[in-house]
């Protein structure tokens, strides 16, 4: 199994299709790998974006500026995840984002355009295993969207101590309450789309208040029940 074959293995997007069949969809969907190193732009925001593509190794972060130049962290990519899909897929638009590498990645490009017909239908020739590549999309569009809607409701909070609460609410938890933080201060702050120094004041002010401890990463919970409610 080469390198390739194996990380595009480990991605939802090639669910259920047999390794052998993965040349035919590489070479259906033009499929060409690159490597970007930390700090390096993918692609920037209001550029013509035709490719779509999987990230094989690494970290990217989807962000872009608003109104006042600020940045508003979307989402980070890690191994398997996709991105660029739904713009591709619409023939190639301005993209509202800029993809950033956090860390070295290697990115594999694709082109999902030729999965739909002039008509925006599904070609008939299309192969079982592109059949199951779009389904296989289709599915990665419900888990973007979900994830979208949750931080769509945790932006929508007009208090910062609300914003903290429902964030914390999306993240696995043990039975006593203990939560791992994904992301350190500064990202978290970004993601909140908060000042830093706010975001640090208000989780000191609810461990003053009694409802959770800080330390590091680890977040505990004083009373998940009514926290949570």
């Amino acid at each position: 199994m080469t390198d390739l074959t194996s990380s595009i293995s480990k991605s939802p997007l090639f669910r259920n299709i047999p390794p052998e069949q993965y040349d035919e969809l590489l070479s259906l969907l033009r499929a060409k790998e690159r490597h970007f190193s930390k700090g390096e732009t993918i692609y920037n925001q209001g550029q013509l974006q035709r490719l779509s593509g999987i990230v094989l190794s690494g970290t990217a972060e989807l962000h872009f500026c608003d109104e006042n130049y600020n940045l508003v962290n979307l989402i980070h990519l890690h191994e398997g995840e996709l991105f660029g899909a739904a713009i591709s897929l619409t023939g190639g638009k301005t993209s509202p984002m800029e993809l950033c590498a956090v860390t070295d990645c290697h990115i594999l490009f694709l082109d999902f355009s030729v999965l739909l017909d002039a008509n925006g239908d599904a070609p008939e020739e299309l192969s079982p295993a592109a059949h199951q590549l779009t389904v296989n999309l289709l599915q990665g569009f419900a888990r973007r969207l979900q994830f979208l809607s949750g931080k769509v409701r945790v932006l929508s909070q007009r208090r910062l101590r609300d914003k903290i609460k429902v964030y914390l609410q999306t993240l696995p938890r043990t039975e006593d309450g203990l939560i791992t933080l994904t992301m350190n201060r500064i990202r978290l702050a970004d993601y909140l789309y908060v000042d830093r120094s706010a975001l640090s004041r208000e989780l000191s002010r609810m461990q003053k208040d009694g409802l959770l401890e800080v330390k590091g990463k680890t977040i505990r919970i004083i009373d998940p029940e009514s926290f949570f409610e």
